[in-house]
């Protein structure tokens, strides 16, 4: 028998496709069956492991949870209620806008004395300087004056154009709106920056502040523009952290974050109180005249109340007592008491 036929019964006993009892008796067959079942268990692919997505995050925050204990009528008559400092958890200064008197009232709606503004011209907005207790009031003219243990006027310096609102800083700086700016000046009168220097890459076009505000416990400030539907939260050194829209935030990066809060009509902030965390409370006439909780992230907390009225002025004293001044000349005090709740939230930018 030649050596090609031998080769080719060799072939013919071993084919491709054998029967399982072949398998068994053949170790041929038995190892080509292993090589290519190793071969086929290499060719299925791998697994992929899903990515992982960031978990919700569980923060504490506080809630407040109001209370009325006081509400009155200022005058009977006059302009809306602009200004509202909360002397104690009893009593508060009280100024309506235009008025050439600052009443001390307290929670039950007595007035208690009223100061005199020593002026002829018009008085566009006041404030308490936090390191003297001073009143501060803007007039029409440009005049910047300091009352003195509440008696005394001085002139301080003027300014030279109408000023919008006024805030005196615990710098002991006095800040001014002016349209599309806002100005900073020692109590001399000079000039120490403005907001577009310290922010230049920030559009300014449509700034018009209607109100100042700052953080005793921060620092910060805001500055609400009750005409193009935002405040803005500043820094202590004036630099903008971000912008408020109602339903959004701008961080001053140019990210743009939801808010978790959506107003049936446009947001129009008049002024903001601040809670010793950081907390910005706003009232929003858009919102069915809503005082609304705000966290330092820009993002919404709560609503606390929604007022007959307009909210045009708010402070919250150091005890909890907030003071609210509705545009009928109503003042309304509520006590605020907070209580820390958890909430699961998507990681998100500070």
């Amino acid at each position: 028998m030649s050596a090609n036929h031998l080769v080719s019964n060799m072939s013919s006993n071993h084919p491709t496709k054998q029967s399982p009892s072949h398998l068994d008796e053949c170790p041929t067959c038995r190892r080509r069956a292993a090589r290519m079942e190793r071969e086929a268990v290499k060719s299925v692919p791998k697994r992929v492991k899903p990515p992982k997505t960031a978990k919700p995050v569980k923060t504490k925050e506080k809630v407040f949870i109001p209370k009325p204990v006081g509400e009155s009528t200022s005058l009977e008559s006059g302009f809306i209620i602009s200004h509202i400092h909360a002397l104690s958890q009893d009593h508060a200064y009280v100024w309506h806008y235009s008025e050439k008197k600052v009443l001390v009232m307290n929670k039950s709606g007595v007035v208690e004395q009223v100061l005199e503004i020593d002026t002829k011209s018009n008085v566009t907005d006041i404030c308490v300087s936090p390191q003297s207790g001073n009143i501060w009031y803007a007039c029409g003219n440009g005049g910047m004056f300091e009352m003195i243990k509440n008696k005394t006027s001085l002139n301080r310096f003027n300014i030279g154009f109408e000023p919008r609102c006024l805030c005196v800083s615990s710098k002991n700086q006095v800040l001014v709106g002016r349209e599309c700016n806002m100005i900073v000046f020692n109590t001399d009168g000079s000039v120490v920056m403005d907001l577009g220097e310290i922010n230049p890459d920030a559009d300014l076009i449509e700034f018009c502040p209607s109100k100042i505000a700052q953080c005793p416990y921060t620092d910060y400030f805001c500055v609400c523009d009750f005409f193009h539907h935002y405040f803005v939260l500043l820094d202590t050194s004036l630099k903008i952290i971000w912008w408020f829209r109602g339903s959004t935030v701008t961080h001053s990066g140019g990210v743009v974050m939801e808010t978790g809060y959506s107003s049936p009509d446009l947001f129009w902030p008049h002024t903001a109180a601040f809670d010793k965390d950081g907390t910005i409370i706003i009232g929003n006439k858009g919102d069915n005249n809503a005082l609304v909780a705000i966290g330092r992230d820009g993002r919404v907390i709560q609503v606390i109340s929604r007022e007959e009225d307009e909210p045009y002025a708010l402070c919250l004293h150091k005890d909890g007592h907030l003071w609210v001044g509705l545009d009928t000349r109503l003042v309304k005090v509520y006590q605020l008491s907070g209580k820390q709740i958890s909430r699961s939230q998507k990681l998100s930018l500070k």
